[in-house]
């Protein structure tokens, strides 16, 4: 019994119990998987830029210094009653961290311009198959790059 406590307490965390995507984010770290990120959940945001202090990504748990109508946008997107390919190109959205049976992995599974590169019982990993470099330089990259 105490060495499995042991092991439960003292051991690597459990994705299942910290309920942040551990096990995608260490897939990109160690595929060299970069660029702006658009997480499903704002606190996965959060631990991506704990994981993976150079990778932006497109909110966190921050809520209160994005701005309302951003964060309107972002749960619309999340719930699929927006489009998500004008904001994903406005903010140069280069990959995606979401989970495996929401709308939006759907629909980039569907998309041409998406390319699963990970999947587990947690989340699914996307990234753009084309640069999503465009002349507009989004609010939201001016931002993360004064943090």
């Amino acid at each position: 019994f105490i060495p499995k406590l042991a092991a439960e307490v003292y051991g690597p965390p459990k994705q299942n119990v910290v309920r942040v995507p551990l096990k995608a984010v260490e897939y990109m770290k160690e595929n060299g998987i970069s660029g702006f990120t658009f997480t499903e959940s704002n606190m996965w945001g959060g631990y991506l830029i704990w994981a993976i202090p150079s990778n932006p990504v497109y909110i966190d748990g921050r809520l209160d210094m994005y701005g309302d109508q951003f964060v309107k946008e972002f749960i619309h997107i999340v719930n699929g009653t927006v489009a998500w390919e004008e904001p994903f190109a406005r903010h140069q959205v280069k990959n995606v961290i979401v989970r495996p049976k929401s709308h939006l992995a759907r629909s980039l599974a569907e998309s041409g311009e998406w390319q699963q590169r990970y999947q587990d019982e947690m989340t699914v990993v996307f990234s753009r198959r084309s640069d999503p470099s465009i002349a507009h330089v989004s609010y939201r990259q001016d931002l993360w790059r004064t943090r």
